[in-house]
């Protein structure tokens, strides 16, 4: 999956093509980019018995999503306040939910 950052007008600023293990296949994009708006970005609502991911993929699938300017920290000083959907990412998942 490639993420294309554009500016205001349109002109290309970067492209990031995520690295994500195999296991995190685009089926499981789609369903938690479908997800996140309702589950939110909590490691507990996506990992464990019943998760989407193992804790070892959701922890990289957030790293990278994290790089890519998907998702941030609410508050860098103090991560246990967890992470939150940035703008652009917040349109990014949507268009994956719709085209993954």
């Amino acid at each position: 999956v490639e993420v294309v950052h554009r500016d205001a007008d349109g002109a290309l600023k970067s492209i990031y093509r995520l690295d994500l293990p195999d296991s995190i296949t685009r089926e499981k994009l789609r369903e938690f980019a479908r997800g996140v708006f309702v589950k939110g970005l909590s490691h507990g609502a996506w990992t464990g018995g019943a998760g989407l991911f193992s804790r070892s993929e959701y922890d990289r699938l957030m790293a990278e999503l994290e790089r890519a300017g998907i998702v941030a920290w609410i508050d860098p000083d103090n991560r246990t306040q967890g992470r939150k959907l940035t703008r652009p990412g917040r349109a990014a998942l949507e268009h994956w939910r719709d085209t993954l």
